[in-house]
């Protein structure tokens, strides 16, 4: 796994974020060490995926990077009839092939998720996807997802969120768990203003109105630490 040092130097002009080679080049690392928890939500989705699956449907990952998540998810069960992972990142998605050319199951696809045509679905993934786009964006998605979801199938979607009573103090100690991984403050800093107008993150709430708002009547949270947050819905 190759290091993330992106902005381990200073940077001017500083260049908005994105999901480009460099990025996918040290993606896993920089996940890992950025995201708290971020092994064991990729092994609760992998089990809530296995948990609503159907025999015989297709489970999606969009956003789906560099496939981690479908690898997990493979790994559990041998059982799964088909998976396709959906990112519109092309040097995520070249990633992702490499990561699981062994995977016979596993189909990446390069395209905008807004495109996909949702087929026998029993289970969606999105991980930390939505807060990349606009909100009608998300909307139109998840009305999408709602249409095409099979009866009693689920989606489970991760987020970063706003606290509404300490917005402050969980930005400040997440920084805290980044600089306990190695990052510098320059580069914490630097990675933050990059993102900024890139990852529009909404409260836990204002989630699940535009999900519930999309026709899925069961919305829950599963989990959280700080400002990342999950969500069951079906």
């Amino acid at each position: 796994m190759k290091k993330d040092d992106i902005y381990a130097k200073p940077m001017d002009p500083l260049p908005s974020f994105s999901f480009n080679e460099k990025v996918a080049d040290v993606f896993d690392d920089m996940i890992s060490r950025s995201v708290p928890c971020y092994k064991e939500t990729q092994m609760l989705i992998a089990n809530s995926a296995l948990n609503f699956y159907q025999e015989g449907t297709t489970i999606y990952d969009l956003g789906c990077s560099t496939g981690e998540t479908l690898k997990t998810i493979s790994q559990l069960s041998s059982k799964i009839n088909k998976m396709i992972g959906i990112d519109y990142s092309l040097p995520m998605i070249e990633k992702a092939k490499i990561k699981c050319k062994d995977i016979s199951n596993i189909r990446f696809v390069y395209d905008d998720v807004l495109n996909i045509k949702f087929e026998n679905t029993s289970v969606v993934i999105l991980n930390y996807l939505l807060q990349f786009m606009t909100i009608p964006k998300r909307v139109e998605l998840l009305i999408n997802i709602k249409e095409s979801l099979l009866p009693n199938g689920a989606v489970v979607i991760f987020e970063k969120i706003v606290s509404k009573n300490f917005k402050n103090d969980f930005i400040n100690i997440h920084e805290l768990f980044k600089e306990q991984q190695g990052y510098s403050k320059m580069e914490i800093k630097q990675k933050r203003e990059a993102l900024e107008n890139v990852l529009v993150p909404l409260t836990y709430e204002e989630n699940k109105k535009l999900i519930q708002d999309a026709g899925f009547t069961k919305v829950e949270k599963c989990f959280q630490y700080l400002n990342f947050c999950g969500i069951m819905c079906s």
